[in-house]
């Protein structure tokens, strides 16, 4: 039964699916952490703003499982910039790496080359804006860590599509080798034919003689 789930592709989207909720549940809890730590220096409005955001957060999330496009990439991207204006931290980071990693792994290349660079330079700006340009340096390890989730998850999409492409060429080069097989063996009979036939030929000549 497992092979065959295998096989069908359903034991592999399950397990992502729930790799995906996993993180979704990871981002929210550290919101929540952060929130409940902040709860007595944020202002009402604020929470209620936070809140609202990540609840745009969590509805893109789960969106961007079954099929990703660039509207759903950049609403949870735009969403984790703003959520980092309001609430810095682990939360939103969590959420603009899924947002880059879905446009690298997910989206077309070049689509998800401009998707990434914008949502980047944006988180980098409301990480700066949000400590007030006070170290520069963690900005630049914000902004490495930003490409590095992009061309690692590039990198994967390009490694499954070559594997999808030798799979194909693979499938193709046995189709064309039964296809020879196939030929070859209809050229045989086609011979054994056509000696049965002047034998038949030269015997039924020998006895009319």
């Amino acid at each position: 039964m497992r092979q065959a789930l295998q096989t069908s592709g359903l034991l592999t989207l399950s397990g992502a699916r729930w790799r995906s909720l996993a993180g979704l549940a990871i981002l929210l809890a550290a919101v929540v952490a952060q929130a409940i730590q902040s709860s007595g220096l944020v202002e009402p409005l604020r929470l209620e703003a936070i809140g609202l955001t990540t609840l745009v957060i969590a509805v893109a999330w789960v969106r961007l499982m079954p099929r990703p496009g660039v509207l759903g990439v950049a609403v949870l991207g735009g969403a984790t910039v703003v959520l980092m204006l309001l609430l810095p931290g682990t939360g939103a980071v969590i959420g603009v790496i899924a947002a880059i990693g879905n446009a690298g792994l997910r989206l077309p290349v070049r689509t998800g080359a401009i998707v990434s660079t914008a949502l980047g330079l944006a988180f980098i700006a409301a990480d700066g804006f949000s400590s007030h340009w006070s170290s520069l340096v963690n900005l630049a390890f914000t902004g490495t860590g930003l490409a590095f989730s992009y061309v690692a998850t590039a990198s994967v999409r390009r490694v499954r599509e070559e594997r999808e492409r030798a799979e194909a060429l693979l499938a193709e080069l046995v189709r064309t080798r039964d296809a020879q097989v196939e030929a070859a063996a209809l050229g045989e009979r086609a011979r054994i034919a056509r000696e049965i036939h002047d034998v038949l030929a030269h015997t039924l000549s020998a006895l009319a003689v």
